[in-house]
């Protein structure tokens, strides 16, 4: 029974919004615009492509380039490199994936690096330029030279068209501002997903959780304040890197953290895994409070660690129960305490 339009939806007052021509009042809006990706502003910008264009390509070119040394260039680097493509990553300094333990991100460089892909650091993109039939990324004295360029260096929340000083809605060039409870600075107007200012990763599960939220609470059925649960974060590279929960630690708190080397684990050993690795924080009472994971089944043992520091699970509850062996999830009372 929900009506849909697709069009540019843009505020008149607090209570109505125009598409196509047509204005629509409501008590209630809920702002779910997204995020897209931002181009630099170099000279020759023009012929930089993006991650909606990669994935829209009728065929791979032999030589690509990615600036950016975030989710999307690895991503996308790691998928081109398996088609056959020649790659490169460019990124700005020398801490590419920042978000990720550095440890683990420089042992998935070194992965990517044998599987063909070449890294560039410390590079500050200056100009594109076109040279018959390549592209030139100029850098200072360097110059790489690929068919195509892809901007993968961050993105920006879709609200320019929305007109929301209209609304009351205030906004920064991060996203939407709202509170607790996911309301704008207009109480009546909801946003949820990547459009909002928000410390927290910018995920699809993330957006969800957000929607069921914000509709239950402009239905009533909810009254209390959003609480997230910790959320794990996965960069589908190969080897795959994820992590969740509470990995940087500050002096002050009393946290251990142990390191456990895993590829001559059975279950790493009979997929012939060439690198399986995990870090894990635990706080004074041995409960397990982040982790790091470094394999090409780190997506699905990164659920399995979180599902345990939502539930604070311990070795002395894991080991009551029996799981098909050798899997990842009977690696879980080697890992907890």
């Amino acid at each position: 029974g929900i009506d849909h339009l697709t069009g540019t939806a843009s505020f008149l007052d607090e209570e109505t919004v125009e598409v196509l021509g047509k204005t629509f009042r409501g008590k209630h809006f809920v702002l779910a615009t997204g995020q897209r990706p931002t181009i630099l502003p170099i000279e020759g910008k023009e012929f930089l492509q993006t991650s909606t264009d990669f994935l829209a390509l009728a065929e791979l070119p032999k030589q690509l380039i990615f600036i950016g040394g975030g989710y999307v260039s690895f991503e996308l680097a790691t998928i081109a490199r398996a088609a056959g493509s020649e790659v490169t990553i460019v990124h700005h300094n020398q801490r590419p994936l920042k978000e990720f333990d550095e440890e683990l991100v420089q042992e998935t460089i070194v992965q990517m690096k044998k599987a063909g892909i070449q890294f560039a650091f410390d590079v500050n993109a200056q100009k594109i330029t076109r040279q018959n039939e390549k592209l030139q990324l100029i850098a200072g004295k360097e110059i790489f030279e690929a068919d195509a360029i892809f901007c993968a260096t961050g993105r920006q929340p879709n609200v320019e068209s929305l007109h929301l000083e209209r609304a009351n809605v205030d906004f920064t060039k991060k996203g939407i501002i709202v509170n607790e409870c996911l309301q704008t600075t207009n109480p009546q107007i909801f946003a949820c997903g990547d459009v909002i200012e928000k410390q927290l990763p910018k995920l699809t599960p993330v957006a969800t959780f957000e929607g069921q939220y914000v509709a239950q609470k402009v239905t009533q059925q909810q009254q209390k304040i959003i609480n997230y649960p910790v959320i794990p974060t996965i960069v589908y590279g190969s080897p795959k890197i994820a992590t969740v929960g509470t990995t940087k630690i500050e002096e002050d708190r009393q946290v251990e953290t142990v390191t456990q080397e895993m590829t001559s684990w059975f279950t790493y050993h009979r997929v012939n895994e060439p690198l399986a690795k995990v870090k894990l924080c635990f706080n004074k009472e041995n409960f397990l409070i982040g982790a790091s994971v470094l394999s090409e089944q780190a997506d699905e043992l990164i659920d399995f660690l979180t599902i345990a520091i939502n539930q604070r699970l311990t070795k002395e509850i894991v080991d009551q129960w029996i799981f098909g062996y050798p899997t990842l999830a009977s690696d879980l009372p080697y890992l907890l305490k």
